[in-house]
Formats: C-alpha cells, structure tokens, sequence
C-alpha cells in the first residue's frame, strides 16, 4: 500500500519553471534561484502526516502547452524533497505557463485522496485556458482539494488573475516580491494546513533574515558569511538563514556578476535565538549595465553578451537583464548572429549605471521550403544560400536562419536530389516557398515468375553507376529530372535498373530477380 493509499492527506506543489522565471526580482535576483533557495528550506520543514507531491510546468520544451511533468507522487515528504532538491539543482525554465492544465494533472493525481495544492506561479496563463473558472468549478462540484496561490514577483496587472484563482477556492492570496516574502507566503500556507504540525515542533535556533539596502534606501540582494568562534556560515538576502544564537562578525555585500563581493562591510551582529529576526545592512551599490539592441530605429530582441578583459571572458549575461559589475573597463562582445559581431568599449566607476547600444544589421529569420511541384511535400534537406558564387549562409531545413534580405542561389543539400533554385529574393521574415519540378517513381520487387514481393529497401543514385542511398519500396518518390540507378537488395539477386526521370511524369519501376 503506497503512502497515498494509506489515508494520508498530501501537500501538493504546482511550480512555475516556465522561461520568465529567468526574470528578476527588484533587488536584482533572479527569480529561479530565489525559488530553488526558498523550496529548499521550505521542504525541509514539518509537514506532519501529511505525504509530498510536486509537479513543475514549463522546463522541457518552447510553446508547448502540454508541457507539465510530475516529478514526485505522493511520497513520504523527506523522499519527495530529495528528489525535489535533485529536480531544481537541474531546472532551466524554458517555455509556456499551462496552469489549468497542471492543475487538471494534480486534481488526476489525488484520486481519492485529499489534500491541499500549493501553486507558486510568477505570472498568468498563457495557453488558452481559465484556471480561475476551473477552480470555481471544482467547488460547485465539491471535490476537495484547496488550492493555494502564491504570486512570485508578477506584475501589477497580472495580481487580479492570480486573486481570482484564490477567491475561487475561498484561500488567501499571497503575493511575493523576495526570498523572504516567498517563504513567509509558503509558511503561512503550511500552517493553515490540515496536515501542520503538531504543538510540539519547536521553531528553529536563530532562524533569521538578512536584508540588504542602499544608501538611498532601496532593496538590494546581498551575500556574505557569519564568523564565529566555531567558523563561518554562509548567508544570503535570498533565503532563510541558520546560526545558533551569539554575536558574529558580518561580512556581506553586493555579488557582482564578476563573482566578488563589491566593498563588502563589516558589522558586528548579535542573534537572540528567535525565529526570523531581521539583519538589516546598508551596502554601497555596484555599477550596472544592461544593453539594448535596435535595428532600423526599433528595439529588437538581441543576444548573450560577454564582457573581456585583457582579451579574457570575465562574464556574461543576458541582454534583457540589468548587472551590477565590478569597477574596471571593459570590451562588451555581442554576436546575435553571423552578419552581427559588435564591440563596445565601457568604464564604470562608483555610481555608474550605463546602457549599451548595439545597433545592428537588419536581418530577416527565413525558412526555406522546397516542395515537390504540385503538392505540398518537402524535399528533405538543408540549405545554403550562395551570392557571386560565394557561400554566405546554411540554412536549416526547420529552424531557417538570419540573413540579410536580398537575392541568393538556393542550394538543397541533398546528395540524392541536390536542387540549385537560382535568383531567390528574400526580404521579409517567414517562409520562402520555392516549388521544384519533378517526376515520381515508384519501386517494386518481383520474383523471377512475375509474382510480386514484399516491400525493402533499394539503393537508387544519380546517374549510370554512382553510389546510391537507401530508400523504401512502395512508396512514390519524388526526383528532379535526369539519370538516376537503381539496385535491389540484397546485392546480386536483383537486376539492377537504370532510367530516366521527366519533370510531371511517374513511373513504375520493377526490380526483378535474376
């Protein structure tokens, strides 16, 4: 009998891994890691007799919406949250927000049993569906799970959809802006819960947060470490933290994206053994920067861009961010693709806070399509593009690629049907449709007495004698016109075939034993 059979009622996490997550917070961290920090501590707590599932939405795969993936069932909680732990060690948000669809799994999940949905989301639905009208029906229809909503740094106009999530299931809303809001958001649930603790379970030594501000009063994240007689701790601005009570020394300070603490201070600190005391310390603040891309006037999407020293990668980061660096000058390196290679030069001192500009080539995102004439089929290949005999881009069958508008030779890369479509324009995103002549052939096995036989493989090449790649019999072929081979196999059974391909025409062609 598993745990969920028992009768226990279960704690469910729905979490949000889809790629907004990779935004940040106001103090400038990053929302997956404050949430990886955060779910840590959190299950690490007392959940009672209550049993542990988590289920994350969004990490595997772009602009799917069916992208939900249960990553512990119903497990004794210290089981679960190992493998929770190994889960967001791992995680790389990536793709859509399928909230009605997750919770529809978990509502699956339950079967009998009940219990409570934790849903931590830093924005709304993005695939077409009503969690809220969801929710308001599971109530009409008395099934009892709760759901439980955190809001983790949304914007302002997302809140009324999340409330509305809430309301519906007749639970407080929670709304979170920090690692420690996150986690008094996620300790005030647990409490509420039927599954909470028992009187006895007493709170942690010293449990404390540690807050960092500027000069000017404004949050900011900040890392340093407790020393002690018995050594250091580490501690952070984004999670909760532990040292049994005492007075420390405090070394903490702003981590710039060059990995160093920028004029870490040095304070003296004193814990009384309560649970979530406050530390608060005012840090200098580092420069930043962030850049911005354009093409044509218009603010476009731009690249990962790394920054040297002495010819040296000292880091990188992602264009939509804004960094807090370390004093210094620097190159800025930004490629977002072939005919796009831009350096900037930039120095920071105190107080800086600049934008990069990098104003590019306009490109357009192409994707070519041969298709046999006549029908939508796609001959199967990758392409280049080549301009006064000169190779200027490959082009993959699929995902296309940026190039500068303008007029090309398209080649198909396709030993077998390798199609030259000279004086192509492209200018403009999308597909670019380019219809090929060809005939279609059609292979048979036949044994030496006319009967027919199954369908394999042939090996059909360009020309009299070349080489030819396998394809299956039975099926009608397409080919560009010309000579073509054909031999059966196994090798020697067969007689083999050579003919002629004309452009509308199709064929049967009979391989037959000796």
């Amino acid at each position: 009998m598993s745990l969920a059979q028992s009768g226990a009622r279960e704690v469910y996490v729905v979490f949000d891994a889809s790629g907004s997550m990779w935004g940040q917070l106001p103090d400038r961290s990053y929302k997956i890691q404050v949430a990886r920090d955060v779910l840590t501590d959190f299950l690490e707590r007392d959940f009672g007799n209550a049993v542990l599932s988590f289920r994350a939405y969004g990490h595997r795969r772009k602009g799917d919406c069916r992208d939900s993936e249960l990553i512990a069932d119903a497990a004794d909680p210290a089981v679960a949250a190992a493998r929770i732990r190994t889960f967001m060690a791992d995680v790389n948000p990536l793709g859509m927000t399928p909230i009605a669809y997750s919770l529809t799994e978990a509502l699956a999940d339950f079967g009998e049993n009940e219990g409570d949905i934790i849903l931590i989301t830093d924005g709304v639905e993005t695939c077409d569906a009503d969690p809220c009208a969801l929710v308001r029906d599971w109530k009409s229809r008395g099934i009892d799970v709760q759901v439980h909503v955190v809001g983790f740094g949304v914007e302002d106009h997302e809140s009324a959809a999340l409330q509305c999530i809430a309301d519906a299931a007749g639970t407080p809303y929670h709304e979170a802006a920090s690692g420690m809001d996150l986690t008094l958001g996620l300790e005030s649930i647990r409490e509420s819960l039927e599954a909470q603790p028992g009187p006895g379970e007493q709170p942690r030594d010293a449990a404390f947060w540690l807050k960092g501000v500027t000069p000017n009063g404004e949050p900011i994240a900040i890392e340093g470490e407790l020393q002690g007689v018995d050594g250091t701790v580490p501690v952070s601005s984004n999670r909760r933290n532990q040292a049994p009570a005492g007075t420390y020394v405090l070394v903490a300070g702003v981590k710039t994206q060059n990995g160093t603490l920028y004029k870490p201070v040095t304070v003296q600190a004193t814990l009384a053994g309560q649970a979530d005391e406050e530390l608060i310390v005012q840090v200098a603040q580092p420069p930043s920067v962030r850049a911005r891309f354009s093409s044509e006037g218009e603010t476009v999407a731009g690249s990962t861009i790394t920054a040297l020293q002495n010819n040296r990668e000292v880091f990188r980061f992602r264009w939509m961010d804004e960094v807090f660096v370390d004093e210094g000058s620097y190159t800025f390196r930004a490629q977002p693709n072939q005919d796009n290679v831009i350096e900037r030069e930039a120095s920071f001192v105190a107080g800086d806070k600049k934008e990069l500009l990098f104003d590019l080539v306009p490109t357009v995102r192409a994707v070519i399509r041969m298709v046999a004439s006549g029908s939508d089929e796609r001959l199967r290949g990758n392409y280049t593009l080549w301009q006064g005999g000169e190779q200027k881009y490959q082009v993959h069958m699929n995902n296309g690629a940026d190039v500068v508008p303008g007029v090309y030779d398209v080649h198909l890369e396709n030993e077998l049907i390798p199609v030259l479509s000279p004086a192509v324009r492209i200018d403009r995103g999308g597909d670019v449709l380019i219809e090929v002549p060809v005939g279609r052939v059609t292979f048979l096995y036949q044994q030496a007495d006319g009967s027919r036989e199954e369908d394999k493989r042939v090996f059909l090449g360009r020309g009299a004698t070349e080489r030819g790649r396998a394809i299956q019999s039975g099926l009608s072929i397409p080919l560009i016109p010309g000579q073509y081979n054909a031999v059966g196999w196994p090798a020697g059974i067969y007689e083999s075939i050579v003919f002629e391909v004309v452009a509308g025409e199709e064929k049967t062609m009979v391989l037959r034993a000796r």
